[in-house]
Protein backbone atom coordinates (compact mmCIF):
# COMPACT_ATOMS: atom_id res chain seq x y z
CA UNK A 1 0.00 0.00 0.00
CA UNK A 2 1.24 3.34 -0.75
CA UNK A 3 1.88 6.25 1.58
CA UNK A 4 -0.96 8.21 0.22
CA UNK A 5 -3.15 5.48 0.54
CA UNK A 6 -2.50 5.02 3.96
CA UNK A 7 -3.16 8.48 4.17
CA UNK A 8 -6.52 8.18 2.37
CA UNK A 9 -7.66 5.17 4.67
CA UNK A 10 -6.44 6.54 7.97
CA UNK A 11 -8.18 9.54 7.23
CA UNK A 12 -11.04 7.93 6.17
CA UNK A 13 -11.35 5.36 9.27
CA UNK A 14 -11.27 8.72 11.08
CA UNK A 15 -14.15 10.28 9.90
CA UNK A 16 -15.76 7.17 10.48
CA UNK A 17 -14.84 7.29 13.56
CA UNK A 18 -16.17 10.77 14.57
CA UNK A 19 -19.40 10.31 15.82
CA UNK A 20 -18.07 8.17 18.67
CA UNK A 21 -15.47 10.28 19.30
CA UNK A 22 -17.69 13.61 19.56
CA UNK A 23 -20.16 11.43 21.13
CA UNK A 24 -17.70 10.90 24.15
CA UNK A 25 -16.93 14.73 24.13
CA UNK A 26 -20.48 15.52 24.55
CA UNK A 27 -20.50 13.15 27.55
CA UNK A 28 -17.88 14.45 29.29
CA UNK A 29 -19.27 17.87 29.24
CA UNK A 30 -22.37 17.02 30.97
CA UNK A 31 -22.71 18.91 34.05
CA UNK A 32 -22.16 16.64 36.85
CA UNK A 33 -24.37 18.97 39.43
CA UNK A 34 -27.17 18.02 36.89
CA UNK A 35 -26.22 14.72 36.33
CA UNK A 36 -24.89 11.46 36.90
CA UNK A 37 -21.12 11.55 37.28
CA UNK A 38 -20.75 7.90 36.13
CA UNK A 39 -21.83 9.96 32.56
CA UNK A 40 -19.03 12.10 32.59
CA UNK A 41 -16.67 9.77 33.94
CA UNK A 42 -17.29 7.03 30.86
CA UNK A 43 -17.16 9.82 28.21
CA UNK A 44 -13.63 10.86 29.46
CA UNK A 45 -12.86 6.99 29.21
CA UNK A 46 -14.02 7.29 25.94
CA UNK A 47 -12.01 9.91 24.63
CA UNK A 48 -8.91 8.45 25.99
CA UNK A 49 -9.77 5.39 23.91
CA UNK A 50 -10.22 7.81 21.04
CA UNK A 51 -7.65 9.77 21.22
CA UNK A 52 -5.77 6.17 21.55
CA UNK A 53 -6.97 4.60 18.71
CA UNK A 54 -6.05 7.16 16.40
CA UNK A 55 -2.85 7.44 17.63
CA UNK A 56 -2.29 3.50 17.04
CA UNK A 57 -4.29 3.42 13.68
CA UNK A 58 -1.74 6.22 12.88
CA UNK A 59 1.15 4.77 13.45
CA UNK A 60 -0.24 1.25 11.91
CA UNK A 61 -0.91 2.93 8.86
CA UNK A 62 1.59 5.95 8.46
CA UNK A 63 4.91 3.67 8.93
Amino acid sequence: MSQKDSLDLYNQLSISFSPIEKLFQTMSAIDIEKHSSLTTNYGEIGERLSEQFKKDLKTLLLK
